[in-house]
């Protein structure tokens, strides 16, 4: 039985580990969810850069075994470098534990696929802000994270995709979730969504 790999995509606080925490959840015998934040506070202080080596090959080597033991897994991490669901090998070159999880789906014919949340930045920061103090990103993070995607979010409002596309909004200080074409609908252009 083929297994899958989800690759979660999108800015700090735009919703992708409350999906990925509930899609686990749904079915915790068959399905594990990986994020890179996560190991780096398993392993105590959040942030030390000589470590983030250690990291990344604990992050490879749990995706590559719990695929080969017949689970699927989803990426909750940012994965902005991720262009398209094709994840060409051209665009993960300077990320090689990302090129090695590749490789190894394809070779094992895991299916790949990309869950976009195109959360608007001013959404993300706002919802950062809720978040416990050791656990904000801050704006000014998700504003660089929104120069790099902003790139790929125009291509999903221009191309219509419907599916796979999900997003976060606050109204009345509520916070709901929109999939798929309703959220692709919220944007007439890239304009809208900065």
């Amino acid at each position: 039985m083929a297994r899958t790999i989800i690759f979660m995509r999108g800015l700090p606080g735009s919703g992708k580990s409350t999906w990925a925490k509930a899609w686990a959840e749904a079915e915790p015998t068959k399905r594990i969810r990986v994020a890179k934040d996560d190991i780096r506070r398993m392993f105590g202080v959040y942030w030390v850069p000589d470590r983030e080596r250690f990291v990344n090959d604990t992050w490879s080597h749990i995706i590559k075994y719990a695929l080969s033991d017949g689970y699927d897994v989803v990426v909750d991490d940012m994965n902005l470098q991720l262009e398209d669901v094709n994840c060409s090998f051209d665009l993960v070159d300077n990320d090689m534990h990302l090129y090695d999880v590749l490789a190894f789906c394809r070779r094992t014919n895991t299916d790949i696929v990309i869950e976009d949340f195109i959360t608007p930045p001013s959404v993300c920061t706002e919802l950062d802000e809720r978040r416990p103090g050791t656990q904000r990103i801050g704006h000014e993070v998700i504003n660089e994270r929104a120069e790099i995607y902003r790139h790929t979010v125009d291509i999903i409002i221009n191309a219509g995709k419907s599916e796979h596309v999900h997003m976060l909004d606050i109204v009345d200080d509520k916070v709901s979730r929109l999939d798929d074409m309703p959220a692709i609908s919220k944007f007439a252009s890239i304009a809208d969504w900065v």
